[in-house]
């Protein structure tokens, strides 16, 4: 019974990993194709926070189910505890495809961050050169001449 209590929650936990994985998807791919993704990509990492809640909740009956099978051997079978291992590989090769994706997602988001740190700079430099080219402020460094007057 509790054998069948532990494999019911690694599925359920390999199942929510699943989810976790297409929004680590969803995620890279709307690092990819939007260049200012903002309101979407937070929408998906709240979404998959949620689900990493879940996960936390699944996982504590499951800790519990997994001391008591280390602490009674006898409750479980050779077969079932072999279907336990199959489950925890199945969801360690999910949570490593999660951690690649992730990487990558991790990776565009500097880029990203360094292409706006970049346009935000020029946009400085743009702003000063127009201020003095108006001369709305005192510009100090030296003299701007319009050639086109």
């Amino acid at each position: 019974m509790v054998s069948q209590s532990v494999s019911q929650k690694l599925n359920e936990i390999r199942d929510l990993f699943g989810v976790i994985e297409q929004f680590s998807h969803a995620i890279y791919n709307t690092l990819q194709q939007e260049e200012e993704p903002g309101e979407k990509l937070l929408e998906l990492l709240q979404q998959r926070t949620i689900i990493i809640e879940e996960i936390d909740t699944v996982y504590a009956v499951l800790d519990q189910g997994l001391k008591e099978l280390i602490d009674h051997p006898e409750l479980a079978t050779r077969e079932e505890i072999e279907e336990i291992e199959n489950q925890r590989e199945e969801t360690i090769e999910l949570i490593k495809e999660i951690r690649e994706l992730d990487e990558k997602s991790l990776s565009r988001m500097h880029e990203q961050k360094d292409n706006i740190a970049l346009k935000l700079q020029q946009s400085r430099i743009s702003s000063k050169a127009s201020k003095a080219y108006l001369q709305e402020e005192i510009y100090t460094e030296g003299w701007f001449i319009d050639q086109k007057k």
